[in-house]
């Protein structure tokens, strides 16, 4: 239907009674127009009555839409004309019985009542702008935005919905971390719509291990786009070249590695561009950056045909309120900003990796526990998986760490990586061995920091070897 529609008697009294039928056998369909329909859509005076009955009633009793005997009890009781009673009835009848005309109904209906909530969005932003009130326009956004999603309502569903689909392995696709301990409990990685969070104190290696994660995604052929916030483009483009190589980061430039360093990431690249993905690396300032700012750039590459599956968020504590509340403490926020990252990760099918820094009880601890974290606690509420990566000194200059798992909606929790590799340099990540929280606790303190001691006394041993090695020849 290509023609002007100003209401919908235009359309017919066929099409009409089609719609009553539609609102009423498909109540979710009914609860997402029920609210832009009135009697001014409609001419004659039964579908008028119809039409309130059903909203008047829609609006009492939290959302229900009557179905056919409940609406003829409806009219029986609020109908005082007799002839308009009977009316009525006999419409309902005919409704229930009528054979359906238009297959499309729905479908038409729901773009006519998107198109009448824009006319009034756009009514009320035209008199906000004419009032030149610069303070106005984050509501006129809002607005536009609330009218252009026309949200349309979600049912309930039953115990034994999509059974078959619900006990099959594929019911989500996860995004591999290239971790295989972390991996092994999360069932094969972060899935759309999951978020994830690590919490780490300065200088450990959260941009360290969100970048091993971009990258092992980009080259298991997901869209992946990495926001930070403190370190440069080239300094992350260096790290995912040291991860591409396998060259450490501090000898990537050197002249000599060069060839070899360009040579693998070529063979990568082209490997790689045959699968059609991209990873997009996004700079952006460490103050003012909004939920909305972020949801906008992955709006902007998915209409550019790079649908984004993986998003790494370095981190999360530079993110800001859309609308600061002046005298608010900047902590009692970041459950919010949370909380509005976790709709955004839903909302654009997303998985999320991010990071929040610890206080400075972190500092030097081994194990990283959720009182640890810095700022709201309420963070670690949203999230649907939260590790941590602590590391002594001992454990630094033998370049592991322990990994704790904290939070696990999507496996078991409680579980810890102790003395894992995690060199910052080769960006290399290894959890070979894992213990329980309590078994971990059970170990004595001294036994844990000898081992540390251990495997910096073996590395050193190794590199003595291949110095004398190196000196015979």
């Amino acid at each position: 239907m290509s023609r002007s529609i100003k209401t919908l008697s235009d359309l017919g009294r066929e099409f009409q009674l089609d719609l009553f039928r539609e609102i009423i056998i498909d109540p979710k369909f009914g609860e997402t127009v029920i609210d832009i329909l009135d009697a001014s859509q409609f001419q004659l005076d039964v579908f008028k009555k119809l039409i309130s009955t059903l909203k008047v009633y829609h609006k009492k009793n939290d959302g229900v839409i009557l179905n056919f005997p409940g609406l003829r009890v409806q009219v029986d009781m609020d109908a005082t004309d007799p002839v308009l009673k009977q009316q009525l009835l006999d419409t309902i009848n005919e409704i229930e019985t009528s054979k359906v005309q238009n297959a499309n109904v729905q479908t038409y209906v729901t773009k006519f009542c998107k198109l009448q909530n824009l006319k009034h969005a756009l009514k009320e932003i035209e008199k906000k702008v004419e009032s030149g009130v610069v303070d106005d326009y984050d509501n006129i956004e809002k607005v536009l935005k609330d009218a252009l999603i026309f949200k349309e309502t979600e049912d309930s569903i039953t115990l034994y919905h999509e059974m078959e689909n619900v006990l099959s392995d594929e019911y989500r696709h996860p995004i591999p971390t290239g971790i295989s301990g972390i991996d092994e409990l999360v069932g094969g990685g972060l899935a759309k719509g999951e978020l994830a969070l690590v919490i780490a104190p300065l200088g450990v290696g959260k941009t360290t291990y969100l970048t091993k994660v971009a990258n092992t995604a980009y080259q298991a052929g997901f869209n992946v786009l990495q926001i930070f916030f403190e370190d440069k483009e080239k300094a992350i483009q260096r790290k995912h070249y040291a991860i591409m190589s396998e060259i450490p980061l501090s000898e990537i430039a050197k002249e000599e590695n060069k060839p070899t360093v360009l040579s693998k990431i070529q063979r990568k690249k082209k490997r790689i561009e045959e699968q059609g993905n991209q990873i997009f690396l996004q700079k952006l300032p460490a103050d003012g950056v909004t939920i909305t700012k972020i949801k906008n750039i992955i709006k902007k590459l998915n209409s550019r045909g790079n649908k984004i599956d993986l998003l790494v968020l370095d981190y999360v504590d530079c993110i800001s309120m859309e609308k600061e509340v002046a005298g608010t403490e900047e902590w009692s926020n970041e459950g919010k900003i949370m909380r509005a990252l976790e709709a955004m990760v839903e909302e654009m099918d997303v998985a999320c990796w991010t990071a929040t820094q610890g206080n400075r009880s972190s500092t030097s601890v081994e194990v990283v526990k959720t009182e640890n974290m810095g700022g709201s606690l309420k963070k670690a509420q949203i999230a649907h998986f939260i590790m941590s990566i602590g590391k002594t000194l001992e454990q630094k200059e033998a370049k592991v760490a322990t990994i704790s798992i904290l939070k696990n909606r999507l496996g078991a929790d409680g579980m810890v990586f102790p003395n894992c590799k995690f060199d910052n340099g080769l960006l290399l990540i290894d959890t070979n061995d894992r213990i329980t929280e309590n078994g971990f606790e059970a170990e004595s303190e001294s036994k844990r920091v000898n081992k540390a001691k251990q495997i910096y006394q073996q590395q050193l041993n190794e590199k003595l070897k291949s110095d004398t090695e190196q000196t015979q020849i």
